[in-house]
């Protein structure tokens, strides 16, 4: 009994040609999309069966397809594997009988590089963070693929379940913005790919269903997710004391400016209330609201207004962030 041994690897190809015993030449060639095992032998070749992990493989199957050709002076018999895939992958054998010999072939196929199956495989459930200084809110997953995916494509389903397409990355595209939204693809070790999706000022009206669809010439897989931005968000917090600065305008009227520090994740909004009066930019001493943002992610409101040295010094400040009310702050 004569037995050769080949390892066939795709993508790429192997052509190999052996001269021992029954089998005049072995053939084996392959591409990303089929793969060709071939045995040409004597004519004296009676019976010719193939295996694949010791399972006899029919005449033809869904992937499998034996082809024989008879002539003069030889027997071919070729083994075509269409599209391999992972569950193709393993040990062919090829057993040749004559009169006066048996010759067998061993083949094993592997996909180059790949532990799982070549269609893009995303193996975690996706990490999300929220940057509590820029208001960003970001997701992104590792994906298996053998090469660069060839689509990458964001969508967001509405209240009726209607899918909206966020973005779109093709496989000469590494990031793309649109609007608030900010997408990515990057590289990592072996064949691992990272996507990211950012989401630039998140709010709650962003938290939702979404989705990202990974495409390549083997398959695709599509990850479902959801959004959650309240669990991210912090409500705003006042810092320190407020500072009052007074300046007469008048022998009865003076000029005041008052400041406070807010932190807050996101731009929040701010309200001063005379508790007498209401909301201070309703009344005639109302001059101006000065609003401005500080590096670490904190807010300056300054408020200018004219009082009368016979009024209430009582003033309230609220800040609202995302409609998180903090308890009023007296002055």
């Amino acid at each position: 009994m004569e037995r050769q041994s080949i390892v066939l690897w795709i993508p790429g190809y192997k052509k190999i040609s052996v001269d021992d015993g029954l089998v005049k030449s072995l053939v084996c060639c392959g591409d990303n999309r089929k793969v060709t095992f071939s045995c040409v032998c004597s004519s004296s070749v009676i019976k010719c069966l193939w295996y694949h992990e010791g399972k006899l493989i029919e005449a033809q199957q869904d992937k499998l397809l034996l082809r024989i050709s008879k002539g003069k002076d030889f027997y071919e018999s070729a083994l075509i594997v269409s599209n391999p895939k992972l569950e193709d992958c393993g040990g062919y054998m090829c057993i040749m009988n004559s009169e006066n010999t048996t010759d067998v072939v061993d083949f094993n196929l592997h996909i180059k590089g790949a532990e799982t199956a070549p269609a893009p495989i995303i193996y975690d459930a996706g990490k999300s963070s929220m940057d509590e200084t820029s208001g960003a809110f970001t997701m992104d997953f590792s994906v298996h693929c053998l090469e660069v995916p060839e689509s990458v494509v964001w969508e967001r389903r509405d209240h009726s379940g209607a899918k909206i397409l966020l973005g779109r990355l093709n496989g000469r595209e590494c990031i793309i913005s649109t609007g608030r939204y900010v997408f990515t693809v990057r590289k990592g070790s072996d064949n691992i790919y990272v996507l990211k999706m950012e989401i630039k000022g998140a709010g709650l009206s962003d938290e939702g269903r979404y989705s990202c669809k990974v495409t390549n010439r083997y398959g695709e897989v599509t990850q479902n997710f959801k959004v959650k931005i309240s669990e991210g968000i912090k409500p705003p917090v006042f810092l320190g004391e407020p500072t009052v600065d007074r300046m007469f305008h008048t022998e009865e009227d003076f000029i005041i400016t008052v400041v406070v520090k807010v932190a807050s994740p996101d731009r929040p909004t701010v309200k001063w209330i005379n508790p007498n009066n209401g909301v201070v930019s309703n009344s005639s001493s109302y001059l101006q609201s000065i609003f401005t943002y500080e590096e670490g992610g904190s807010y300056l409101a300054e408020l200018v207004l004219m009082v009368s040295t016979m009024a209430s010094s009582l003033l309230l400040a609220e800040a609202d962030n995302q409609s998180q009310l903090v308890e009023p702050l007296r002055l």
